[in-house]
């Protein structure tokens, strides 16, 4: 079964009690990817990640809950989260555990890597960008800081 990026969002938003704001998961999802690249060199999803001005977006998941406005959903929608292996949801549960305690304002500024600002081109922090972040330029920044 393929993982999808609202695959592993639903996953987030199981573990929170909260719930949490579009940036908040947006970010969280971001950096499971970026660390299945880094670490195990492999995605957790297919999907790009766009260098959107505020940071790292996935399009697909703006597309979802964008219409919810600032919070999301507390609870996944049933039948959403779907089966992975188990060392999937492990791995998800070790970024939880990393970055769901940080509030939104820190998430943002940690996810504007150099790989974020390399994908934006010198671009005004207010100008809009659907530039893809490449996935080798991700796995390479992320391999390199993990060590």
């Amino acid at each position: 079964m393929q993982i999808t990026g609202e695959a592993v969002a639903q996953r987030f938003l199981k573990l929170s009690e909260t719930g949490m704001t579009q940036i908040k998961l947006q970010r969280l999802v971001y950096f499971a990817q970026a660390w299945s690249l880094g670490t195990f060199n492999a995605p957790l999803f297919e999907e790009d990640f766009q260098a959107w001005s505020f940071g790292p977006i996935l399009p697909s998941l703006n597309e979802i809950y964008s219409e919810h406005g600032r919070i999301v959903a507390t609870i996944p929608v049933p039948g959403t989260v779907i089966d992975m292996p188990e060392d999937k949801v492990e791995f998800i549960q070790s970024v939880w555990e990393q970055y769901g305690y940080l509030r939104d304002d820190e998430l943002e500024e940690s996810s504007k890597d150099d790989v974020w600002r390399n994908s934006r081109g010198g671009m005004k922090r207010t100008d809009k960008s659907d530039n893809i972040m490449p996935k080798e330029e991700i796995r390479e920044y992320y391999a390199e800081i993990s060590c």
